[in-house]
Formats: C-alpha cells, sequence, structure tokens
C-alpha cells in the first residue's frame, strides 16, 4: 500500500479522534483533565499557560491511584501513537507540497521537531506519574516546558503547510492552450 496524503490524514484524524475521546473520558470519569492539556477537557481545551509544578501534582493527586493508573496506560498506548501517526502525516503532507512548491526538504524537519517534543513530553509525564507521591519538580518545569514547545511546534507546522500549500499553488505549471489551437484562432 502507498503512502498518500488522504490516506495517512485519515488515519490521523481517527486517532486523534479516539485520542481526544479517550481525554473526555478521563476528564469525565476523574474530574480532572490529563497533564498534556494542562488539566483540559480534551484537545478542544487545552489551558494556555501550562501548569507549575504545584498544579501537576494537584492534577495527579486529584486523579487518585485509579486515575493516575488509566493516565499512565494512556500515556503508554495512544499517546505514543498519536504522535507517530501525527509525524507520519507530516512527513507525507510536507514531502507533497515541497515538491509541489519547489522549496528544500528542510520543512520535513518541522514535523520531526514536534514529535521529538510531544515524546519527550510524554517522557516527562509517565516519570513524573511512576514516581507519584515523590515529588519531581524539576521534571514538572521541564514537561510544562516541553508542552508550550510541543504546542508551538503545531503552531508552526500548520502556518508551514499554509505557506507551502500557497506556494505550491503560485508554482503550479499553467494550462497554456496546443500549439494548434492558438494557430487556429490567430487565422480567423
Amino acid at each position: 500500500m502507498r503512502l498518500t496524503v488522504p490516506r495517512t490524514a485519515a488515519v490521523a484524524l481517527a486517532v486523534l479522534v479516539v485520542m481526544n475521546g479517550a481525554a473526555t473520558w478521563f476528564h469525565d470519569r476523574f474530574g480532572a483533565g490529563i497533564l498534556d492539556f494542562a488539566g483540559g477537557r480534551n484537545g478542544a481545551d487545552p489551558r494556555p499557560g501550562g501548569y507549575t509544578p504545584q498544579g501537576a501534582y494537584d492534577l495527579l493527586t486529584a486523579y487518585g491511584a485509579d486515575g493516575r493508573r488509566w493516565h499512565l496506560i494512556l500515556s503508554l498506548t495512544g499517546d505514543v501513537l498519536l504522535p507517530a501517526v501525527t509525524v507520519l502525516f507530516g512527513l507525507v503532507a510536507f514531502a507533497s507540497l515541497a515538491r509541489r512548491a519547489r522549496v528544500g526538504r528542510w520543512v520535513l524537519a518541522l514535523p520531526v521537531l514536534y514529535v521529538l517534543a510531544d515524546y519527550a513530553e510524554n517522557a516527562g509525564i509517565v516519570t513524573m506519574l511512576l514516581g507519584y507521591p515523590d515529588r519531581l519538580d524539576a521534571v514538572a518545569t521541564i514537561t510544562n516546558v516541553l508542552t508550550s514547545l510541543k504546542t508551538a511546534a503545531v503552531g508552526v507546522c500548520v502556518l508551514a503547510a499554509i505557506i507551502l500549500g500557497v506556494l505550491a499553488w503560485l508554482r503550479r505549471p499553467s494550462k497554456s492552450p496546443p500549439p494548434d489551437a492558438a494557430a487556429g484562432l490567430s487565422g480567423s
């Protein structure tokens, strides 16, 4: 099976919908959103500004033992799959757009930077979950910064995709009439 933008977009969207549903379920079940969204209910409700170490540990405490276990399960399953699928979509889409826009393949670094920030954030969250009740304030601070970097990387990727799309549209080959048709018009 050949990877195409529509196929990878469909898979990425499906995984995103499932993960958003899981985050919503988690929030509704445990009364606090996951750390990935700084306590927000799901991807549509992230908390700008992130969290402090105290805020992170307030969330971890509010989860209770079952909530921490479920957050760990989500982090080690869906939150491993979602960034992988997202970076795959990003690489396929950016390669296609870069070719059409006639720009270098350097743009492929953008989705890679996103996925590195996302996996580093996930590692910090898993470390805090496994270390609880011990406070790892430095890990919480770094993880919050990584969450901000991940969010910024997503914004940069969206902006870059828009710019590449416009460039690809502007640089598309023009449709010239066939030479015979142009000659026939000048003779009448």
